[in-house]
């Protein structure tokens, strides 16, 4: 990161003008700093840091009388950022952490000031060894003055005195305002080795790893300190895992120094959460074993310290400030959140989370322990043990074989997981099963112990293959050659594009363990054909979910690759004749017959029971467009609802209103200052936007019907961002097919630039 220094100060005879002038304001004066032509972009931002983020709550005391007091809270990195419009420079910052009071001073209301150990020093310093937690009390314009007024000449003294340290870290420049950030580089890694004390007027360096002083100066005569060259300690370098994590973990789990998941995370865990797309972690499964081992072992083993007496209760913090929005506790939609995810959202307002913003690091993290249970608590001795033998009959047997012969033997939480997750294998419905289910359906099946003789790829067809192709002794995939499995993985055949990473040495172990397996006779009957090519999805012919699907049914479904059917374009159109007349004798699935029973079959388990959906007034062409976009995984619906049966939940739907402007997006007046719509509130006269909150409404942007509390579900649910205005220029945003967002939408009015969402 290094300090690289890009602002400089006002002369002192500059700075004594100034602060000459904001004195003589006058008493309770807010008025915006003097001068002509005075440009009031006043925003303070900066960084908060101790060698990792700050989590909590800043506060900014301004020079007024009596003093205006500001508090915002910090992002996942440390950020914040004050909007000083209207009130009085020079400024005093204060926040806590790990039991010490961090200060900084900002000299006018523009600009970086960060706030770390380093930063208390020069101000510090600059107060001459006086008690900063009494001035930071008092307030007094006059001593904020004299503080700024002493600040450059604080920062050169403290400079000088720590030059040997700066330079061995290769760090230059101003300490309060340059770029910084927290990421155990440059400056931060100072505070990684470096434990800096501020006490009744003392400064104190010492080496974290053996207590050595480096140095130890009143503050008022910081200048004239030396510090210990020899007791300085070497700059870290980061480990291959803690680099990983930084790079792939820290923006939904915090820095790895306070990441929600130590005590909690193994290779296990990640290779699983990867398997299950987990909040989204399906992006991280480029990373080798070796990688993910290395995050784990990087990752503090030493779980948090369990709760003092009095701690906050999070179960009814959670009752009161989030089960309105995110249901009962047992089953909120938040469970396995982190305390970062949840402070980012309240740093940014997102759902209106703003307003939580009152809530202490304690009462957050209260919150969020009680939504990560922990997997080891015990069992209540009333709750009956699981019968995993009855779990593997019920849900696993049809397909893998009795459990004392089971094809599973050996079976992994990740081979579990990576087979639920496939779109291949047919077993999406068993992510029903809770992890206790899991575990017990794990303890029953045999081990899998090669015998001596085992063919080097056999291990690795049972752990990527058999959950497709069957156990290697009866395989479908008998005598496969190296160039045949090559190929299938370029051409992701059968979603085999995620066994990219195997090795040429790794496959053609495989394919000598295929040798010795006899190729599958060539299927004759329409029968065979399914039993091969569809009861891996669509279950036994005698069962079939796709009882009555004609020849022009399959061959559609082949052409459009719905649900991966495309794999099967080699069947040719006698093949396909013979499985649709198969499946003629089969009766079709009996859908239900109404809208009600259609939305309570294939939509409720996402959006709510009809009494409360979500979806309210959507339209058959969202639903429909939802479906071809596969958005939240709503794609396999395509071989489920015709046009018809879905009019007939449009129709249903039709019945329940809509939610209204502003419950979903919080865009009510009282939170545009900080949503999306911020912007919005400072366009200047003259464009198009200026009378947005002369007229509060909506429609400016959005067309007739809009403002901040009605809309028109006809359009407010037709997947589109209503913006009727030519020169706006919104692009939306571009989603991939499980709805995630790869590119951020963009808007580009005339009146603030260009700005993403």
């Amino acid at each position: 990161m290094g300090l690289e220094m890009k602002r400089s100060f006002r002369t002192m005879a500059t700075l004594a003008i100034l602060l000459g002038s904001l004195v003589g304001c006058g008493a309770g004066s807010h008025s915006p700093l003097p001068g002509p032509g005075a440009e009031q972009v006043n925003t303070v931002t900066g960084v908060a840091a101790t060698g990792s983020p700050v989590f909590g709550m800043i506060t900014l005391k301004d020079s007024s009388s009596p003093a205006v007091e500001l508090t915002t809270s910090t992002a996942s990195d440390g950020t914040f950022a004050f909007n000083t419009d209207n009130l009085v420079a020079p400024f005093i910052l204060k926040t806590a952490s790990g039991g010490k009071t961090l200060y900084s001073v900002a000299i006018d209301g523009n600009g970086v000031t960060n706030i770390n150990p380093l930063t208390t020093i020069v101000v510090s310093a600059a107060a001459g060894g006086a008690d900063l937690d009494a001035l930071y009390a008092a307030g007094a314009p006059s001593a904020l003055a004299t503080l700024a007024l002493n600040l450059p000449g604080a920062e050169t003294a403290v400079q000088t005195a720590l030059a040997p340290v700066f330079s061995q870290f290769g760090v230059s420049g101003n300490i309060i305002n340059s770029t910084y950030v927290a990421d155990h580089t440059g400056a931060d890694a100072i505070l990684d080795v470096i434990d800096v004390s501020v006490s009744a007027g003392t400064i104190r360096l010492t080496n974290k790893a053996n207590a050595a002083v480096i140095l130890t100066t009143p503050a008022s005569a910081i200048g004239n300190a030396a510090a210990a060259v020899a007791n300085i300690p070497p700059v870290p370098v980061p480990s291959l895992g803690a680099t990983l994590y930084r790079s792939n973990c820290s923006r939904c789990h915090g820095d790895i120094f306070t990441s929600s998941l130590i005590g909690r995370s193994t290779p296990v865990k990640i290779l699983g959460a990867i398997a299950s797309d987990f909040g989204g972690m399906s992006a991280l499964s480029a990373l080798t074993p070796e990688e993910i081992q290395a995050i784990s072992d990087a990752i503090p083993a030493q779980a948090p310290p369990p709760p003092a007496p009095g701690t906050p209760n999070g179960t009814a913090l959670y009752s009161s400030q989030c089960a309105s929005c995110h249901g009962g506790l047992a089953v909120s939609t938040k469970l396995g959140v982190s305390f970062v995810r949840i402070q980012n959202a309240i740093s940014t307002n997102t759902g209106n989370m703003g307003r939580l913003s009152s809530l202490s690091s304690a009462e957050l993290q209260a919150i969020v322990d009680v939504l990560n249970p922990a997997p080891t608590t015990p069992i209540p001795p009333t709750t009956p043990t699981l019968d995993g033998a009855t779990i593997y009959a019920d849900n696993c047997a049809g397909c893998h074989g009795a459990l004392a012969v089971s094809t599973k033997k050996g079976l992994t939480v990740t081979r579990f997981y990576s087979a639920v997750t496939s779109s291949f294998t047919g077993m999406a419905y068993l992510s029903k099963l809770s992890v206790a289910e899991l575990q017990a359906l794990i303890s029953v099946l045999p081990p899998a112990i090669p015998d001596p003789g085992t063919p080097p790829g056999q291990p690795l067809y049972e752990t990527l293959c058999s959950g497709c192709h069957g156990a290697l002794a009866s395989s479908t995939k008998g005598g496969a050659t190296a160039a045949r499995i090559q190929g299938a993985i370029a051409n992701n055949t059968g979603n085999m594009g995620s066994l990219a990473s195997l090795t040429t040495a790794q496959i053609a172990d495989i394919v000598t363990s295929l040798a010795a397996v006899a190729p599958p006779p060539t299927p004759v009957t329409g029968a065979e054909l399914y039993a091969l090519n569809c009861a891996g999805c669509h279950g036994a012919l005698a069962s079939s979910a796709k009882g009555g699907a004609t020849a022009l049914r399959i061959q559609t479904a082949i052409a459009n690759n719905t649900g991966s059917m495309g794999t099967f374009s080699t069947l040719t159109a006698a093949q396909i004749a013979d499985i649709a007349n198969a499946l003629a004798a089969i009766p079709p699935p009996v859908a239900p017959p109404t809208g009600a029973g259609l939305y309570t079959a294939n939509c409720a388990g996402c959006h709510g029971p009809l009494a409360t959906t979500t979806k309210g007034g959507v339209t058959a062409a969202k639903i429909q467009a939802s479906i071809n976009s596969n958005l939240g995984g709503m794609g396999y619906l395509s071989t489920q609802l015709d046009a018809a049966q879905i009019a007939l939940i449009e129709a249903e739907l039709a019945l329940h209103a809509a939610p209204a402007c502003g419950s979903c997006h919080a865009v009510t007046l009282a939170n545009i200052a900080t949503g999306r719509h911020r912007l919005h509130t400072t366009a200047p006269s003259g464009s198009i936007l200026a009378g947005f909150l002369a007229t509060t409404s909506c429609s400016i942007c959005h067309g007739a019907g809009y403002t901040t509390t009605t809309n028109v579900a006809a359009t407010h649910n037709n997947g589109t961002v209503d913006i009727n205005v030519a020169n706006i220029r919104w692009v939306a945003p571009i989603r991939s097919a499980n709805g995630t967002v790869t590119t951020r939408g963009t808007c580009t009015p005339a009146c603030h630039g260009r700005e993403s969402w």
